[in-house]
């Protein structure tokens, strides 16, 4: 990943994404996921960071982002003030992915699994301070237990969420290398927790 800086030296202004090796084909893979997600219902794929550009040159590709300006998400503010408010932002956003990216893979005995997780963390107490979102889990893989495959990004940590104001809260998800269109409801939330 290379950054891009056209009008100061502190926060670039697009960033790069080139394939090390002429041949590789994960950022065409990559982009042809951008392109199926434009196609989805619903507005949860707003906060999903685009790429502006892609394109092929000497056997390299390479896909151009713009590089939103951020906050970080760590230290004192995020850990007392803003953490729980963006993960209940973020649960709500889950939901809306499950209830709009649906596949065509049956999922009930992956879903029955997850929300026998969901219950074992909230019989033993683990992370309270995600109760609210283990129920809204619970809730939902509850009601929908023969669901079909969703989108999942796979690798929702918090480096991957950019953080871009608290009122009203704002935020998109990038790095869609490794996601899945058969994935489950709420997987990414247990990444987060």
């Amino acid at each position: 990943t290379f950054y891009v800086f056209l009008k100061n030296k502190k926060q670039p202004d697009f960033f790069l994404k080139v394939s090390r090796f002429p041949g590789l084909r994960f950022l065409r893979e990559e982009k042809e996921k951008h392109d199926k997600i434009a196609f989805l219902p619903g507005v949860w794929k707003d906060r999903i960071v685009q790429p502006l550009f892609y394109g092929e040159q000497a056997g390299h590709s390479f896909l151009l982002y713009s590089a939103l300006q951020h906050q970080p998400l760590h230290g004192v503010f995020f850990r007392f003030f803003l953490k729980d408010k963006l993960y209940s932002k973020l649960t709500e956003w889950l939901i809306d992915v499950a209830q709009n990216s649906e596949s065509s893979f049956r999922m009930a005995e992956r879903n029955k699994e997850a929300l026998e997780g969901v219950q074992r963390c909230q019989d033993l107490g683990v992370l309270p301070q995600f109760e609210e979102m283990f129920r809204k889990a619970k809730d939902f893989f509850g009601a929908q237990l023969w669901r079909k495959g969703v989108f999942q990004h796979r690798d929702l940590f918090r480096e991957n969420i950019l953080f871009l104001k608290l009122v009203p809260m704002d935020y998109r998800i990038c790095d869609l290398a490794s996601c899945s269109f058969e994935g489950f409801p709420f997987a990414d939330l247990f990444n987060l927790s």
